[in-house]
């Protein structure tokens, strides 16, 4: 083989060497892209499951909502509910399941001082004009197997362990309550905040003292006040504002925008979801 054609293979060689180290190349920073797409998506999902499991049960016409922002929200979350099961000296809340399986109440978290008994009273009147919630604060709280082995709820021997919690609160429940759905709520904190070099939506709850748990993120990176994320607060017809809100539309966006085209041709952003989320409209 004569010098030149070795030269010409050297060269035809190099080129193919570079072809192929170029296309792994590219390769490799579409799957990094790829990546950080699913990352960044996870994070924005994150975000907006967050929403719809915290805030749905929020009833701003029961006096749920504490203080309502365009990035952050204060209110009364839901802890554990079930019926009224005793009375005596202390309310007892039925939260466990019986031994048919049927669950009677539930709990995302154990009741403590502090916290707001809410007992539902239907009221004198056959209508619900004058339906609303008593509210009671939790002096303390204790899960007791048997508590609620009074109510005709339970079978006396098959339910004989069914536990409920037992909480001591002021003013005083009476009696007549027995049977009455009630919920235990404390106060809680859903906020766009910066975490270290990040903005992140992040959640903290009220404790005991009455002093704030520190905030912990729960989706993240979002993008700067502005943008990371908007509340926004809906009346009956979704028209923003509301003071006594019905709805909440709820808009994270992450970091990173990526501007794309719909087939219509207006542009959107991949890295942009959004949830509608509706309250309760009755306390």
């Amino acid at each position: 083989m004569a010098l030149v054609e070795v030269l010409v293979a050297l060269a035809m060689f190099g080129v193919l060497g570079a072809l192929a180290v170029r296309s792994l190349v590219t390769a490799v920073r579409g799957t990094e892209r790829v990546v950080l797409r699913t990352e960044r998506d996870g994070q924005l999902a994150v975000a907006l499951e967050s929403g719809t499991y915290l805030l749905p049960a929020l009833s701003a016409a029961a006096g749920d909502a504490i203080r309502l922002a365009d990035t952050a929200v204060v209110w009364h979350a839901t802890i554990a509910h079930g019926p009224v099961c005793g009375v005596a000296g202390a309310v007892a809340v039925a939260a466990d399941t019986r031994h048919d399986g049927l669950r009677l109440g539930g709990q995302t978290s154990s009741p403590q001082p502090g916290d707001l008994l809410h007992l539902f009273d239907d009221g004198a009147a056959p209508h619900a004009a004058d339906d609303g919630w008593s509210r009671h604060l939790v002096q303390s709280a204790r899960w007791v197997r048997g508590g609620c082995a009074a109510t005709p709820l339970l079978h006396p021997v098959a339910d004989a362990a069914f536990g409920a919690w037992v909480l001591d609160v002021v003013p005083t429940v009476d009696s007549t309550r027995m049977g009455a759905p009630a919920r235990v709520t404390r106060p809680s904190r859903l906020a766009l905040y910066r975490s270290a070099t990040e903005w992140a939506l992040g959640y903290a709850e009220q404790g005991p003292a009455g002093t704030w748990s520190t905030i912990q993120p729960v989706a993240g990176p979002l993008e700067p006040p502005g943008s990371g994320l908007r509340l926004d607060w809906l009346d009956s017809v979704l028209a923003p504002g509301a003071t006594t809100p019905m709805a909440l539309r709820l808009l994270a966006t992450a970091p990173t925008r990526a501007a794309v085209r719909s087939a219509t041709g207006a542009a959107i952003h991949r890295d942009s979801v959004q949830r509608l989320i509706h309250f309760p409209n009755r306390p």
